[in-house]
């Protein structure tokens, strides 16, 4: 359930050209004393995600944090499954319609959205960081 709210938010680093966007999610666990760990799993070189990030969940609970998990290329089975909240970033092949400048600020701008919307308190990188996936979906454009 989303609703816009104007609001004035803090001053955002600088990013490519784009469209902001400000969103509210009614969270139905709004409990915000709840830590929120992004769990990021991007890039191509990360064997055995799905496993990994299955086992890492629970354990994150057990320890009173939240995950959410940001991440390219899972399965659909694990998606259905999967415990914890996830979001998808497109890789530069599945947005090929889009020159690399419109997909660079299409990814920096959903890459805020993920932090913001889930107001996260930490991170745990398995494979790349954003930075760097980042640049490596630029070189593959």
């Amino acid at each position: 359930m989303w609703r816009r709210q104007p609001a004035t938010p803090a001053p955002a680093p600088p990013r490519p050209a784009g469209r902001g966007l400000l969103a509210l999610i009614d969270d139905p666990a709004p409990d915000l004393a709840v830590p929120r760990c992004l769990v990021t799993a991007l890039g191509p070189d990360l064997e055995n995600r799905e496993t990994v990030l299955a086992a890492l969940v629970p354990r994150l609970k057990a320890e009173g944090r939240r995950p959410v998990i940001c991440a390219t290329d899972l399965a659909l089975p694990f998606l259905v499954d999967c415990p914890a909240a996830v979001e998808l970033l497109p890789r530069r092949r599945d947005l090929a319609v889009l020159d690399p400048a419109e997909y660079d600020g299409y990814l920096c701008a959903r890459w805020e959205l993920v932090l913001a919307k889930w107001q996260i308190t930490e991170e745990i990188t398995l494979g790349q960081d954003f930075d760097s996936f980042r640049q490596g979906q630029a070189m593959t454009g």
